[in-house]
């Protein structure tokens, strides 16, 4: 249902997102996707990448624009963007951001999703002293997907796969889940000076967040029991309950650079702090129908009847950790030759009390170290040779059944690769081969309907090979590409929800001059490859499904002070399961069309 514990590999601002916040997209700059060892400056190793959501800060530069978008389903969206000097305070500037948004209904069918963002935040530059604070609200009412069922009744192991039609939900459609964030934070950056030819710079950041999340979830089906042999008794449960959650991130560091004509260098010694508290409750009825065909002509409103069983599972987990690193990065033989180290050690201590239906509780606490050692080298002015190796552990918040911490999760990773600058360096392509393994992996544990507890599936590793390429082809001729080519090893879950293949490619064309100068075409297409789910624990059952492949296509023209576009999505209304580490899956959304005018005054 919903998650105990942190995600490590997606943040927000660079601090991670315990509260599993889906930021509007009005506020989001730009998604960086730091691959290997780079996540690790995040704090707590993700050695296997990070995706790093970064906000609109404030500018000098002096914006106005709103935002209004039109689409399928009714959705609606109108939102300012203002940004700029604040007159009478000198260096001080600002960023003020809201946005709301709403539709009939989202593409699984449930009723009146919403978004609404408030964010205001403020800079202060004096000649050594920088200031900022900022607020971010947000509330949202998403709504589940849609979702097709595993099933492995009876001696038909590979028994056949129920799914739910795209845009038909089960039961109630009006999903009673809503989510909301309250973010707080504050950054201070004084530049000492030099001190031993070294310019030195103080930095802290603070962010404080409280979110709170209440769910009424129409149903979930429980398909692991490989004792049912008759699909009129496929037991399937209403959810309903809340998480909240309040984490911390405190980071202080200091950085020292210094340069010459041979040598550049910048060290860096810092501390981070990174608490949470979090209490799930949950409570779950177990229904049934008259008949299991009904499930498979399921109506909007079918009648149901509830069974007298309700389980409840109430638990509350804290968790600190504390950081020390020391990072240093050199740039040497005419800056054709790059060097980069880092070392951190992390102290993490975590409570986990479940209040129901469990006994298990405990206060593990965890220390271990977390490196990176890598370089990279400019062979010509064309093309730069690197490799690096990182190994380090993450802390989990998962538990099992009996209410115990699992140990957490190690990952050692190489990574060698190349890259290219082309066409008068308008074309960057980039060639990686990479060796993960990742030990105490947990995942899911499919015999828990409630979907909070998890459990070790042992030793994994990938190795795979990926190429990317972006960059102007032609003046006007854009594209960006990418594909990935990766296998994985060990424990009957490696393989689960990971596609062998991925692959890639948008390209755009701006006409450059006439009267429809600032016309812009785009087209792309993706494709995912085939990909399994396995089901049961001692006794697995694999599903191999199918890939699929979307296409997308968009037009826009940009005026001296508006920008109109029109952009289609899964132009042939593709029917697939997206991959997925567990028994249900998730149809991707079918086609849908987005119209969006931004004003700039």
């Amino acid at each position: 249902m919903c998650p105990t514990g942190a995600d490590v590999g997606h943040s927000v601002n660079g601090s991670p997102n315990y509260s599993h916040d889906q930021v509007p997209i009005d506020a989001v700059e730009r998604v960086e996707v730091l691959k290997g060892p780079t996540s690790i400056l995040n704090g707590l190793s993700a050695n296997g990448g990070l995706v790093n959501v970064a906000l609109k800060q404030p500018t000098s530069e002096t914006i106005r624009n709103l935002t209004v978008r039109y689409g399928s389903y009714n959705y609606k969206t109108i939102a300012a963007d203002l940004g700029g000097r604040v007159e009478g305070l000198e260096g001080t500037t600002y960023r003020f951001i809201a946005s709301g948004n709403h539709a009939d209904e989202n593409y699984a069918g449930y009723k009146d999703p919403h978004e609404i963002l408030v964010a205001p935040t403020v800079r202060w530059q004096g000649q050594d002293l920088m200031v900022e604070g900022g607020l971010r609200y947000s509330q949202a009412r998403t709504g589940p997907a849609t979702f097709a069922l595993l099933s492995t009744f009876g001696t038909e192991r590979l028994g056949p796969l129920f799914a739910q039609p795209r845009g038909v939900p089960i039961g109630n459609p009006y999903f009673a889940g809503l989510t909301e964030n309250l973010t707080l934070s504050t950054k201070q950056s004084y530049d000492v000076g030099r001190i031993f030819g070294m310019d030195v710079t103080l930095n802290h950041s603070f962010e404080w967040t409280r979110s709170n999340a209440t769910y009424n979830q129409p149903f979930a089906y429980n398909t692991t029991d490989l004792s049912i042999t008759d699909p009129s008794n496929l037991p399937f449960y209403h959810f309903t309950g809340g998480v909240k959650v309040f984490n911390r991130t405190d980071r202080s560091d200091i950085t020292m650079k210094y340069e010459s004509e041979q040598v550049k260098q910048t060290l860096k010694f810092g501390f981070d702090y990174l608490g949470y508290n979090n209490f799930v409750n949950t409570e779950q009825s177990q229904f049934t129908t008259d008949a299991f065909t009904g499930l498979l002509r399921i109506q909007r409103r079918q009648t149901l009847t509830a069974s007298t069983g309700l389980f409840t599972y109430d638990i509350s987990t804290s968790a600190n950790t504390l950081g020390y690193y020391v990072l240093d990065k050199v740039d040497t033989l005419d800056d054709r030759l790059h060097i980069f180290g880092s070392v951190r050690r992390d102290d993490h201590e975590q409570t986990s009390t479940p209040t129901t239906n469990t006994s298990g509780s405990g206060t593990p606490t965890i220390s271990g170290l977390s490196w990176v050692a890598g370089a990279a080298f400019d062979v010509t002015p064309w093309m730069t040779v690197y490799g690096n190796r990182s190994n380090g552990f993450i802390p989990t918040s998962s538990i099992d059944r009996s209410g115990n911490v699992l140990p957490p999760e190690g990952r050692d990773l190489a990574e060698v690769g190349a890259r290219y600058a082309l066409f008068d360096k308008r074309l960057n392509l980039t060639t990686s081969f990479y060796d993960l393994v990742r030990t105490n992996v947990a995942n899911t544990d499919p015999t828990d309907p409630t979907g909070v507890t998890a459990i070790l599936v042992g030793g994994q590793n990938s190795k795979g090979m990926e190429i990317e390429a972006q960059g102007e082809v032609l003046p006007g001729l854009n594209l960006i590409a990418s594909l990935t080519s990766q296998t994985f090893e060990g424990g009957q879950d490696a393989l689960t929800g990971r596609p062998k293949h991925l692959a890639s490619l948008w390209t755009t064309y701006t006409l450059q001059d006439g009267p429809l100068a600032g016309l812009t075409f785009g087209a792309g297409v993706r494709r995912v490859g085939n990909f399994f789910v396995a089901t049961g624990v001692s006794d697995p059952v694999v599903f191999r499904f199918n890939g699929y492949n979307t296409f997308d296509a968009a037009v826009s023209y940009q005026g001296p002070d508006y920008t109109v576009s029109l952009k289609v999505n899964n132009i042939l209304n593709t029917y697939a399961l997206s991959p997925s580490t567990v028994t249900i899956l998730t149809p991707i959304q079918g086609r849908n069309v987005t119209l969006q005018a931004t004003y700039r005054f």
